[in-house]
């Protein structure tokens, strides 16, 4: 007998697929837009305050990764060079981090990051649910299949 090439991979179930299919189509809630905001301005008011940790830093870099994704998913690249000047930032954050061990951001770095997140959060107001859960699923593909993955370099 053959054996089977494919990894057995069980079917997803949905509970409840009229709503699922009905919660894609709305904008993303007034609540939701609420917390990612919150939780945009802490990671940047604990890095300006010099209290910032990787965790802060995951925060942003997730935020300016999932805006590309929606730049070029929904938007013709219109704001692609913020996006790539954000992530220029946090890879030269990330560096100095390395080399400090503390992560300080300098005027051009606040004002790219700064950028980023208002215009992230300017696009949760104006997608559906739907596509922002695809520009999630890009950044987890880009990330699993390594393309457009800079890796920050540690001092020696």
């Amino acid at each position: 007998m053959k054996k089977r090439n494919k990894k057995y991979r069980p079917k997803l179930v949905m509970r409840d697929p009229i709503t699922y299919v009905v919660n894609g189509t709305k904008k993303v809630s007034e609540e939701h837009q609420q917390n990612l905001a919150i939780k945009h301005s802490m990671a940047m008011t604990k890095f300006l305050q010099g209290n910032g940790d990787k965790s802060d830093f995951d925060i942003i870099l997730g935020c300016v990764n999932m805006s590309l994704c929606m730049t070029e998913m929904f938007f013709n690249d219109n704001h692609r060079q913020t996006f790539l000047n954000g992530k220029a930032a946090l890879k030269s954050l990330g560096e100095r981090y390395y080399k400090l061990n503390k992560f300080v951001l300098n005027g051009d770095e606040i004002k790219a990051l700064n950028l980023c997140i208002q215009v992230c959060e300017e696009y949760m107001r104006n997608l559906l649910v739907k596509e922002v859960e695809m520009a999630i699923n890009e950044v987890q593909r880009r990330l699993d299949n390594k393309i457009n993955v800079e890796k920050i370099k540690r001092a020696a």
